[in-house]
């Protein structure tokens, strides 16, 4: 998830009164006011519960931001309306947007980073173990590198 804007080129440039859209869904409204406390905008409940955490877990607001929490799909269209929005990978992408275009990036930690996980006692049956290997292989890890999309992204630690 990337902070974008298309009114202002830095986060220095955040007045009150800000408006800053943020997705409405608790697990990526968490990562969007994480993104916001990094910046130094808003304060946060230390230990917030990630599956139901609000904007009534900002502890302060220095900045004078005014949060505008949305469906995330409707992040990279609300752009032109809002001073800043928190911008899933996925719906940047699909909008034409680049992480590397992004004024701040989430700092991707568990339980954010994808894996692949199936059920106990299936990990080792024939289709998990190709869907491990190939998620693992060297061409896969070859078409990630070359698609500028994933320009950006956290990648796992064992691509090379």
């Amino acid at each position: 998830m990337g902070l974008y804007s298309r009114k202002h080129t830095a986060l220095s440039a955040v007045r009150p009164g800000a408006t800053v859209a943020v997705p409405n869904d608790p697990v990526n409204l968490e990562r969007a006011l994480k993104i916001l406390r990094d910046a130094g905008w808003i304060g946060l409940k230390a230990n917030a519960n990630p599956v139901d955490v609000t904007e009534l877990d900002v502890t302060a607001n220095p900045s004078g931001i005014r949060i505008v929490p949305l469906e995330a799909a409707q992040a990279p269209r609300a752009l032109d309306d809002v001073d800043f929005a928190a911008i899933q990978g996925n719906f940047a992408i699909f909008s034409g947007l680049k992480l590397t275009e992004a004024l701040a990036l989430e700092k991707m930690t568990a339980p954010y980073i994808n894996v692949v996980a199936v059920r106990r006692g299936q990990a080792e049956t024939p289709w998990a173990r190709a869907i491990v290997a190939a998620y693992r292989s060297d061409a896969f890890q070859a078409a990630i590198r070359a698609d500028r999309f994933y320009d950006g992204f956290t990648l796992p630690d064992y691509f090379r």
